[in-house]
């Protein structure tokens, strides 16, 4: 699997609101700083359209299903682990 990798672009700041959900944020941070994969590879190698993704920083979280899909696609999976005694 192959992405384009996009370390030479001007880096804008995220797209991603105070509000956004935690995991999303977490993504969106693996997206940019550690993949470096353009939102529109990633989208289109999950099978989704690459506003999809997008609408994730504003009011609308992700779907399960879509949210594990570019997980999946970037390599990562979803897995629900139990906490540990605090």
């Amino acid at each position: 699997m192959s992405f384009s990798r996009t370390p030479h672009r001007k880096r804008h700041a995220s797209p991603v609101r105070s509000g956004t959900l935690s995991l999303v944020r977490e993504f969106f941070n693996l997206v940019e700083n550690v993949e470096c994969v353009s939102i529109t590879d990633l989208a289109d190698r999950a099978g989704y359209a690459r506003a999809t993704p997008i609408r994730w920083t504003g009011r609308h979280g992700p779907t399960l299903k879509a949210f594990e899909d570019h997980l999946n696609a970037l390599g990562y999976e979803l897995k629900i682990v139990k906490r540990e005694n605090t």
